[in-house]
């Protein structure tokens, strides 16, 4: 799957620049997930996939837009819903150990590497033009992201990383500094982005954060992968 920065998301939509190894930009556009609103975001979703979506005069990329949902938890119903519409990526914000990591991602692909039922949404007409079919295909280009917002998520970094299905773990970053009570300038602050950065990197993930401003100038900077702002 692809793999990039930045994405950026708001309560409605956005477009999104996605740099993969290869610093080939791609374009992904990313949905807040709100349960009540889902007959607005099946249509926003299928404007998305076929390119057809202006959100604040940003178009999709002339290769289609990547849809991704950013979610309100990780229940399982929840992730069942997202990914019946046809998303290929979810953002789960505040997560906080192991546990709510391997909910996240247990349930966001099919078996036999996930617990996601087939069910009976618009994902698979979404994507019936897809090589080798949806199903078959879907497990490899879902891309799972977890963020870290809190103190005891930097103290469980490693086992949140480590966690299989997790692809991407980027950090909450006002959030995180609320938590904390460190400003983002505070070097405590910065050990808290080190710590989360060698347990990501060390479980073979990417890694990133939630502001745009850790691309450059921070000395993690060369390591941040995926920023969403």
């Amino acid at each position: 799957h692809r793999l990039g920065v930045p994405v950026r998301h708001s309560r409605g939509a956005v477009r999104a620049s996605v740099v993969d190894d290869e610093d080939a930009v791609r374009d992904a556009v990313v949905l807040h997930c709100v349960p009540e609103r889902l007959e607005e975001q099946t249509e926003r979703l299928l404007l998305v996939v076929r390119g057809q979506h202006d959100v604040h005069e940003l178009a999709p990329g002339p290769d289609g837009a990547a849809p991704m949902i950013r979610m309100p938890d990780q229940l399982e119903s929840s992730i069942q819903k997202a990914t019946d519409l046809g998303a290929i990526g979810l953002i789960f914000p505040t997560i906080r150990d192991g546990h709510q990591a391997l909910e996240a991602a247990r349930y966001s692909r099919f078996p036999p590497f996930g617990r996601r039922r087939t069910g009976s949404g618009q994902a698979a007409s979404v994507w019936a033009g897809v090589a080798g079919g949806y199903q078959n295909t879907f497990n490899d280009n879902m891309l799972v992201v977890v963020m870290i917002e809190t103190l005891d998520g930097i103290i469980d970094a490693d086992e949140i990383a480590n966690t299989y299905g997790v692809d991407v773990v980027i950090q909450g970053n006002n959030d995180l500094s609320r938590f904390s009570g460190w400003s983002q300038t505070d070097p405590r602050y910065q050990s808290l982005l080190t710590v989360s950065r060698n347990a990501t990197l060390h479980a073979g993930k990417f890694w990133g954060n939630a502001g745009a401003q850790y691309l450059t100038g921070n000395p993690l900077s060369p390591d941040v992968r995926l920023v969403q702002n």
